[in-house]
């Protein structure tokens, strides 16, 4: 990433690691990306100036799918290919399907 008021770049990345799907948090300060590490898919939040992500959530995020934030900026929702959609709560990395969906509905965006 490099500021655009700048040119001093930002490495967000993790030696390793493949980040695909960013999506800015809505404050501007996080980056929720699909992290993969060998054959397995993380959802990790990382602070949008640089440094260490935080993995919100485990494995098995299917990569084909986005992650979504919720407005107010303390969730993500995606999908997990064996589970269906999942809801994380970034600050704790709880996780749970999101009320009034099953294992096979499929997320199109966050509908406060």
């Amino acid at each position: 990433m490099v500021h655009l008021d700048s040119s001093n770049d930002i490495d967000l990345g993790s030696a390793g690691a493949k980040d695909s799907g960013p999506v800015w948090s809505p404050d501007g300060n996080s980056i929720a990306v699909r992290r993969w590490i060998g054959s397995a898919c993380h959802a990790v939040v990382l602070p949008a100036t640089g440094g260490a992500g935080t993995d919100v959530y485990g494995s098995l995020l299917n990569e084909a799918r986005a992650l979504f934030w919720s407005s107010d900026g303390t969730r993500l929702v995606g999908i997990n290919t064996a589970y269906g959609p999942v809801l994380i709560t970034v600050a704790t990395a709880a996780h749970t399907t999101p009320p009034g969906m099953t294992a096979t509905d499929e997320p199109l965006g966050w509908q406060p």
